[in-house]
């Protein structure tokens, strides 16, 4: 008799943890001048939880997955006014996604998509006289990225999962006559669990 395949139907949590590379693009209004380099590069990592849903039907399985996490990825790079650094920092990080797959019994392949947002914290340091400005925003783009997932058993699985994110352009402003235009993506790579019912 052939073995009963794995059913990947059913809701699902989770925790996950891994790394970040982000790029962070800065101008000031109303002068037109900006960070040098521009855009700067930053890293670090992040953890959290995650909480989806999947419905198979025959090999195809699609679903819904949430999931967010602390983060502490930063990069820096020199202000139109010296000695100031400009320092940015992806302080938590978010998501909710539609995931695609094609199941391979215990082993999902799928491609995911959706709403991206995080808190972007921008800071201009002085090297001296330490932090002056500073503040932060939820921003809000989109993501997507791709995965695989291996069910251990009937209950739980692990996974590893790819996610690019552009968190969009905000503005922050600095004084009465300036203002921070700031664009922020990442790369990210993360493993995690599941436990499923």
């Amino acid at each position: 008799m052939e073995a009963a395949t794995f059913d990947w139907t059913g809701l699902y949590v989770g925790a996950h943890a891994g790394v970040g590379a982000s790029s962070t693009t800065w101008s000031f209004s109303p002068f037109g001048n900006a960070v040098q380099p521009n855009p700067f590069r930053g890293g670090g990592g992040f953890g959290g939880l995650q909480l989806g849903y999947n419905f198979q039907s025959g090999n195809w399985v699609i679903g819904a997955e949430g999931d967010i996490a602390l983060a502490n990825i930063e990069g820096s790079s020199a202000c139109p006014l010296a000695p100031f650094s400009c320092e940015s920092a992806v302080k938590w990080l978010g998501s909710a996604r539609l995931r695609v797959g094609y199941a391979f019994d215990r082993t999902l392949i799928y491609g995911t998509g959706g709403a991206g947002f995080g808190s972007v914290l921008r800071e201009f340091v002085h090297p001296v006289f330490g932090t002056g400005i500073s503040s932060d925003k939820t921003q809000v783009g989109w993501t997507a990225g791709a995965g695989v997932e291996f069910a251990v058993n009937e209950a739980w699985s692990i996974k590893g999962e790819y996610l690019y994110y552009d968190l969009g352009r905000d503005t922050y402003v600095d004084t009465a006559f300036q203002s921070s235009n700031i664009r922020t993506t990442l790369h990210t790579a993360k493993i995690g669990i599941n436990f499923h019912w």
